[in-house]
């Protein structure tokens, strides 16, 4: 799959709401918000595969910077799976900053369970977030009590 020209509902992030979205090199534009891929700061991913459901199929994890016209935009996670038909669905947000500073710098995926290292850019100061999908909620949870 060619994610960085792809056509999908996009999962919501909080200021970014949910909504169809068509990736032209990497960018998605629409008369109120953006989303683009992101690398960051250490994060040298845009893109990271893994079974998150466990269902043996390997789904995507995009690292997006999400922003609305005259706004400060974020850096999120959001989770996707292709169906058998080869149509994207989404998964559901892994990562949604509380600010704008907190952004992510590693993600690692280990039997499912997501690692997600934050860096905050105003303090310097790093730590780690866990989130799982759960079957239960059909969305991603986190497991360090946030």
């Amino acid at each position: 799959m060619d994610w960085r020209n792809a056509r999908f509902v996009m999962p919501g992030t909080g200021r970014c709401p949910a909504r169809p979205v068509r990736f032209v090199d990497g960018i998605a534009e629409s008369e109120d918000g953006c989303y683009r891929f992101e690398t960051g700061p250490g994060l040298d991913r845009e893109i990271v595969y893994a079974d998150l459901t466990g269902d043996g199929h390997e789904d995507a994890l995009l690292m997006l910077r999400c922003g609305q016209p005259d706004a400060t935009a974020l850096t999120v996670v959001v989770a996707v799976t292709v169906d058998a038909r080869g149509v994207v669905l989404p998964l559901g947000t892994v990562f949604l900053p509380d600010v704008w500073t907190w952004q992510p710098v590693d993600l690692l995926v280990w039997h499912g369970d997501i690692a997600l290292r934050v860096l905050d850019l105003d303090t310097g100061r790093c730590w780690t977030r866990y989130h799982r999908w759960s079957e239960t909620a059909r969305d991603f949870v986190r497991l360090d009590g946030g």
